[in-house]
């Protein structure tokens, strides 16, 4: 019998077509870069026990948990002693500032940008055509001799940038954990002083009590100034103590509305809900929205009773260690990008659940409160490990180095702890350094990234310092 063979399909291709094909194929990869990928971590650090994720082990080992650290005056000093220092602003004085030192403050921003190596979502870097964009954008020529501010409140959590732009600057190519045109992010209802608008209208420069930068001009309601400062000067806030608070348009909880996180304030009329059962109770609250011309509303809005309290919380050990832990695992999110929190913004949250306002960033907030000083003469490990287990108070002392803050915990075996906000850290493994992604809140030791290039976090601290005014704190001593 005789078989045919079947031809098979051959569709010819044209050397011009061929040619085409295999240019848009090394285009196509090289606009999408490969991914960096970095080792992660175990659920418990090295050196940490099961028992000391929770707030109970540390509240237990401390001398006094419930002893009052500060009480409301000695807050009221700290917060005054802060702003004096102009760590931050107390945005009822009339902000003075001028075209000048505005401009100033635009060009080093854009000066610095062009000088860092940052990398966009492709993977190439950051062109001068971007900068010229932005600086375009800022309107610096239209700035007028002396700025009169304006105010706002925002109506939703929202990103602030150091330059009027949502594209991204990325530390390092393939990878989007750390952006840095991002300055921070704050949540719905912080209040605003509005300094400038972009050359399109869609950016607005503003200042914050704790940060300075650019925020979409859609996500502000502009508000008189007499009303503001009347909103501004509100007392007993409802104070935001859950990691994160969900408001809602009704009372059934089927109308999402949005999210604040801790140490955020809400605001009056404070009613119990009818309808909702004691364990269920809703606190109706006022939220700030925007008109159709853009001016300042409120609206009301509901949030759980369970997540915030009236008013401030004690600042005690006890207090902040529940509210720290309240944290634990949480994502980690570079000046707050993806609505989560990075080392400083991580320590903000908690002290702000007892009325203390912390500066933004890490350098500044180690320069609040009493220093001891003994740490940064040190360049012993078992020195300063030393100093911390007998001079730092657990739950009242920050710990930093340079780029990174951290809440000191306290001491086992002499071995300091703290819980910190953190991307990650050096590890050598055979001759290589690599970066270990731990991308969220945990409790460890001091010894993280023993033996790297960088060092360990105890051979890099720089400073300790105990969060009390000196005044307060050696007299509760006597």
């Amino acid at each position: 019998m005789n078989h045919k063979k079947k031809d098979s399909l051959i569709i010819p291709l044209c050397p011009h077509l061929l040619f085409c094909i295999i240019i848009f194929l090394i285009t196509a990869c090289q606009s999408t870069p490969k991914e960096k990928l970095y080792p992660g971590t175990p659920s418990l650090l090295s050196g940490v026990h099961p028992e000391m994720n929770t707030p109970g082990f540390w509240i237990a080992r401390h001398g006094d948990p419930d002893g009052r650290i500060l009480d409301a005056q000695g807050i009221d000093r700290i917060n005054g002693e802060v702003q004096a220092q102009g760590l931050t602003r107390d945005l009822g004085m009339i902000q003075q500032v001028t075209s000048e030192d505005l401009a100033k403050d635009f060009i080093k921003t854009i000066t610095w940008v062009r000088k860092v190596s940052l990398f966009t979502k492709n993977g190439k870097r950051l062109h001068k055509d971007f900068t010229a964009a932005c600086e375009n954008e800022m309107n610096i020529q239209n700035l007028p001799p002396l700025i009169s501010p304006r105010y706002g409140y925002t109506v939703r959590q929202t990103n602030v940038r150091i330059l009027p732009t949502d594209e991204p600057g990325y530390e390092e190519k393939g990878s989007e954990f750390i952006d840095h045109i991002q300055a921070s992010s704050i949540d719905w209802g912080t209040p605003l002083v509005l300094l400038h608008q972009s050359k399109s209208g869609e950016w607005l420069f503003v200042h914050t009590e704790l940060i300075s930068g650019w925020i979409r001009a859609a996500e502000v309601a502009h508000i008189e100034a007499d009303a503001f400062f009347t909103l501004y000067r509100r007392s007993e806030p409802l104070v935001v103590t859950a990691a994160k608070a969900d408001l809602w348009a009704d009372t059934s909880k089927t109308r999402f509305l949005g999210s604040v996180r801790m140490g955020s304030y809400l605001f009056a009329p404070i009613t119990i809900t009818d309808g909702a059962s004691a364990s269920e109770g809703l606190l109706e609250i006022r939220m700030s929205a925007r008109s159709k011309n853009g001016t300042f509303i409120e609206i009301p809005a509901w949030v759980e009773s369970k997540y915030v309290s009236k008013g401030f919380l004690p600042y005690t050990a006890r207090t902040i260690y529940e509210q720290a832990f309240k944290l634990l695992h949480s994502p980690y999110g570079w000046g707050g990008s993806f609505g989560e929190r990075d080392c400083s913004q991580f320590l903000c949250e908690i002290f702000r659940t007892v009325g203390i306002v912390l500066p933004r960033n890490s350098s500044r907030q180690a320069r609040v409160g009493i220093p001891i000083e003994w740490i940064e003469r040190q360049t012993s490990t078992d020195a300063k490990k030393d100093i911390l287990t007998n001079g730092a108070i657990g739950g009242a002392t920050l710990l930093r180095f340079p780029g990174h803050i951290m809440l000191y915990l306290g001491s086992v075996y002499g071995e300091p702890y703290a819980i910190h906000s953190t991307w990650g850290y050096r590890e050598k493994i055979g001759r290589s350094n690599v970066t270990r992604l731990v991308n969220r809140v945990v409790v460890s030791n001091l010894n993280l990234g023993e033996g790297s290039d960088k060092g360990s976090h105890i051979e890099r601290l720089t400073n300790a310092v105990i969060i009390a005014g000196t005044e307060d704190f050696y007299g509760n001593q006597e």
